[in-house]
C-alpha cells in the first residue's frame, strides 16, 4: 500500500484542484492511501472529505498564499517561504508518505523544497504554461532538482521542462468522465436553465465557462459579442465564472463595462456556480478565449464530452484537443474580430454545429478517458 500525500496552496475549485479531486476519488484504494495536505478549510477539503481522503493542514502564511507572481523572486516574502518549508518537512516526516504529489506552482516549489529535506519522492503534476520567461526558466532549473517525475497535462506544457528533465516526464491529458459529465449537465434541463436566466426562448446563445481573469479573456469575449450582435441581433451571451483569485478589480471592470455599453440587456453574468455544467449544456456555442497560452483547457474538454460545439482561441494544449475545422474552430488570441466571425458561423449554421459536436464526442473519448488518465497517474506513482 502506497501512502500518497496530494498537496495544493489553494482551497478554490478551478481546473486544476477539480482535476486533482478526480484522481483522488478514483484511486484504486487497494494500492494507494491518498491524504490531501491544503491550508486552512474551504470547498476543496470539504469535497475530499466526502469520499474519505484524509486531511491534512499545511500552515502556509497568508503574505505566501498572496504572493503574486512577477519576476520571479520579486517579493517573494522569504523568511515566510523558508518557515513553510520547515513545516511541511516537519509533517511530511511525521507522516511518512511514500510519495507527495503537488498540483500548483507554489506546491511544486514549497512541496519540492520539503520533499527534499525530508526524504520523500515529489511528482509534479505540471498544469500551466508559465508567461514569464524568468519563471520559465527558474521551474525548468528546479525541475532537474526536486521532483522524481513530472506528469504534463500536455505536450505543450512537457516542452517547458527542456531535455533536462528526460525520461521523468509523463504526457497525461485531464481525464473526463463523459458520461458522468452528462448526467450532470443534464440535472437541470437547457430550457429550465434559459428561463432561470430570463433568457428568450429559442435566442442563440454563446457563452463562456472559465474563472474570470485576464488571461482568460473575457474582454475579448465582450467585444467579440458586440460585433456578433451587429449579424444577429436576437443573440444573447453568457459569462460563467468567478474571480477565484483576487480578481474581483477585472470583474468589476467588465461588469460595469457592460452596464454603460448598450448591450447590458444581452450579456449575462452568472457568477461562481458549484455546478457549472448544466449552463454549459445550455449554450449553443461555447467559447473559450484566453490570451495567455494555457496547459489544457478542462472547460473545453468538458464542451466537447457534452457534444457543446466549441470556438477556442489557439495556443498552449488547446490544439491538442481541437482539430480545427473538424471538432472546432480556431481563432488566434486576442482576435475578437476572428471570434466574432467563427461564432457567427456556427450560430448560423446548425448542420456544422452538429457535425463539429459529433466529432468533438469522439475526440474526448478516445483521448481524455478518465480511466486511462488515473491508470497512468498510478504508474507514476508506482514508479517513485
Amino acid at each position: 500500500m502506497k501512502k500518497v500525500v496530494f498537496f495544493s496552496h489553494s482551497q478554490a475549485l478551478g481546473g486544476a484542484e477539480l482535476s486533482m479531486l478526480d484522481i483522488m476519488a478514483r484511486i484504486d484504494r487497494r494500492g494507494f492511501e491518498p491524504a490531501l495536505l491544503a491550508p486552512g478549510e474551504g470547498p476543496l477539503k470539504s469535497r475530499a472529505r466526502g469520499f474519505g481522503v484524509k486531511i491534512l493542514d499545511a500552515h502556509i502564511p497568508p503574505r505566501l498564499l498572496g504572493w503574486q507572481r512577477g519576476p520571479f523572486v520579486r517579493g517573494l516574502p522569504v523568511l515566510p517561504a523558508v518557515d513553510s518549508v520547515a513545516r511541511l518537512a516537519a509533517l511530511l516526516r511525521s507522516e511518512k508518505p511514500d510519495a507527495l504529489y503537488t498540483h500548483s506552482q507554489k506546491a511544486h516549489v514549497l512541496g519540492g523544497l520539503a520533499g527534499r529535506l525530508a526524504g520523500v519522492p515529489v511528482v509534479w503534476h505540471a498544469r500551466e504554461i508559465l508567461a514569464q520567461p524568468a519563471l520559465r526558466q527558474a521551474m525548468a532549473a528546479l525541475s532537474r532538482l526536486l521532483p522524481s517525475r513530472i506528469v504534463c497535462v500536455s505536450r505543450a506544457v512537457s516542452r517547458q521542462f527542456g531535455r533536462g528533465a528526460g525520461d521523468r516526464v509523463a504526457i497525461v491529458p485531464n481525464g473526463i468522465d463523459a458520461a458522468l459529465v452528462r448526467r450532470q449537465a443534464a440535472a437541470i434541463p437547457r430550457q429550465a436553465v434559459r428561463r432561470r436566466l430570463g433568457l428568450p426562448p429559442g435566442a442563440p446563445l454563446a457563452g463562456m465557462v472559465s474563472r474570470i481573469a485576464p488571461g482568460k479573456g473575457q474582454n475579448v469575449f465582450i467585444e467579440a459579442a458586440g460585433k456578433i450582435l451587429e449579424s444577429l441581433p436576437d443573440a444573447r451571451f453568457l459569462i460563467v465564472g468567478g474571480a477565484l483569485f483576487g480578481e474581483e478589480a477585472y470583474w468589476e471592470s467588465l461588469r460595469s463595462g457592460i452596464s454603460r455599453g448598450r448591450n447590458a440587456e444581452r450579456i449575462f453574468f452568472t457568477g461562481q456556480l458549484d455546478r457549472a455544467l448544466p449552463a454549459m449544456n445550455a449554450l449553443d456555442v461555447m467559447v473559450h478565449c484566453p490570451i495567455v497560452p494555457e496547459g489544457f483547457g478542462r472547460a473545453v474538454a468538458e464542451a466537447m464530452a457534452l457534444g457543446v460545439p466549441v470556438v477556442s482561441a489557439r495556443g498552449g494544449g488547446i490544439p491538442e484537443l481541437i482539430d480545427d475545422g473538424v471538432n472546432g474552430l480556431l481563432v488566434e488570441p486576442g482576435d475578437a474580430g476572428g471570434l466574432s466571425r467563427a461564432v457567427i458561423r456556427l450560430l448560423s449554421d446548425p448542420a456544422l454545429r452538429r457535425k463539429l459536436a459529433g466529432a468533438a464526442m469522439g475526440k474526448i473519448e478516445s483521448c481524455c478517458r478518465m480511466e486511462t488518465a488515473v491508470a497512468s497517474i498510478e504508474n507514476a506513482l508506482k514508479s517513485v
